[in-house]
């Protein structure tokens, strides 16, 4: 069974249900380098319109810098910065699909960091509204003018060797090595066209999850995918301790974490106390871990952040290594805002 959390996308997405609790429905249903070869080349939108930029290499950035920006390839058809339809790319042979938005002010010369979103747990035939194509997680640009968002849709249901008692929802394989991931396959893809395609900073890609999404992050993060900075909502490692994932026999299922990473990567961890979805004990111990990757000091030590109240962050942590960890009191299985807005922006700004 996939583990059980209430959650959304969008806001839009958030208002589309409730969180189940009783460990009978799907992980959130509620309140919100090179890989595999990618077949296509090309954007395309999913309403068939667009092309992809054409122009010269740039001398700084990715490979993209320099070329003149074409909106309708990225869905944006009237260029006023919001797209109207996804971007699709197929990859392994399945098309995968992700709403892209750029900055006010892009120019296509000045390099761009690139923020993924990522959802939770979906219902499969649920389709968000275009107006709320990558407004983020709480449902406002927290990026303003600084990023280009990417705001990638979860295809796979589950990992292959996770018993599926919830077909009809959308997932993410949160254990699956690499070669053999769906999901981490989209990700390096849609990271890869846009470093080929528009003037991005490579060493300045970034992922915001919440509860399903969350997860993946960490999962991106500890396979060792590049990434600048991870900010995760109600959600964190899946610890042998926590098995919100079994096999067909039952078994829990967990990530290895003798094969993660633990090169220093900026950290945020946010979990409101009254989520009965997934533990705030989890949220917990993924700061913990990741600081004593970090060798930063115990939580004991951890001085209170500048970016909350709620927040307090790890001390004798390198510098551009810092973890955070937020726990608002109250709330359930839910996006933290407006607050978490704010944070999320604030902690990206120390990078970006």
């Amino acid at each position: 069974m996939r583990r059980v959390v209430g959650a959304g996308w969008w806001l839009g997405w958030l208002l589309a249900g409730c969180p189940s609790t009783d460990g009978s429905g799907p992980k959130d249903v509620a309140t919100e380098p090179t890989g595999t070869p990618v077949d296509s080349g090309t954007p395309s939108t999913t309403d068939g319109s667009g092309t992809p930029p054409t122009g010269t290499e740039g001398p700084t950035g990715s490979e993209g810098c320099g070329r003149p920006h074409d909106p309708a390839a990225f869905g944006d058809g009237d260029g006023d910065g919001d797209p109207e339809s996804e971007v699709e790319r197929v990859v392994g042979g399945v098309p995968r699909r992700a709403a892209i938005r750029f900055p006010a002010g892009y120019d296509g010369a000045s390099p761009r960091p690139v923020v993924f979103e990522l959802h939770g747990d979906q219902d499969a035939g649920f389709t968000p509204d275009p107006s709320t194509f990558t407004q983020g997680i709480f449902g406002a640009d927290e990026y303003g003018e600084r990023a280009i968002v990417v705001a990638l849709r979860g295809e796979n249901l589950v990992a292959p060797e996770v018993r599926d008692d919830s077909a009809a929802y959308v997932s993410w394989d949160t254990l699956s090595e690499p070669s053999g991931n769906p999901d981490i396959q989209a990700f390096r893809a849609f990271r890869d066209l846009l470093a080929a395609e528009a003037c991005t900073a490579p060493d300045q890609v970034y992922a915001v999850g919440f509860s399903g999404g969350g997860f993946f992050a960490q999962t991106l993060r500890c396979f060792g995918e590049p990434l600048a900075g991870i900010a995760n909502f109600q959600s964190g490692l899946d610890f042998p301790a926590y098995p919100f994932l079994v096999d067909d026999a039952g078994a829990p299922l967990h990530l290895d974490l003798s094969r993660c990473d633990d090169a220093p990567i900026p950290q945020l961890v946010v979990h409101l106390t009254g989520d009965g979805t997934v533990l705030l004990q989890q949220s917990v111990d993924t700061a913990e871990h990741w600081a004593a990757a970090h060798g930063c000091a115990p939580r004991a030590s951890a001085a209170p952040s500048p970016l909350d109240p709620a927040c307090v962050e790890f001390s004798g942590c390198g510098a551009g290594e810092d973890v955070v960890l937020c726990t608002p009191p109250g709330g359930g299985h839910e996006v933290w805002s407006p607050e978490g807005a704010a944070v999320v922006t604030t902690f990206f700004g120390r990078f970006f």
